[in-house]
């Protein structure tokens, strides 16, 4: 199964993937928020470390 959420045009909406997650759309949003501030700190921390 392919989800699309971050393609433009989205192909899968916030209320899909949490459907599918069995979660509230609310908790999938925060889950992704935290879930890319800590790739994207952890990507700019290595840069760093270099």
């Amino acid at each position: 199964m392919q989800l699309l959420l971050y393609d433009e045009p989205r192909e899968t909406s916030m209320v899909e993937l949490a459907s599918l997650l069995d979660l509230s759309p609310t908790a999938v949003g925060g889950q992704l928020r935290r879930s890319s501030a800590r790739l994207i700190e952890d990507v700019l921390l290595d840069d760093d470390r270099e």
